[in-house]
């Protein structure tokens, strides 16, 4: 699965400050050497659906 695309998908369907927050995460990651397909970008992606899905709940 391509996380950051998925990531990317749902981004209109959270608060900014959550993707901004999200977004800084994965930079670093992959800065340091990390890839977009590792297991932190797939955490971040389920902290994503999360959040998205709590917003639909509350309508946020």
């Amino acid at each position: 699965m391509d996380y950051i695309k998925r990531i990317t998908e749902l981004a209109p369907q959270v608060p900014a400050i959550v993707l901004e927050d999200v977004t800084n995460r994965i930079k670093d990651w992959v800065v340091s050497g990390g890839k977009e397909d590792d297991p932190y970008i797939e955490q971040q992606l389920k902290f994503v659906e999360r959040v998205a899905a709590r917003s639909k709940e509350h309508d946020i």
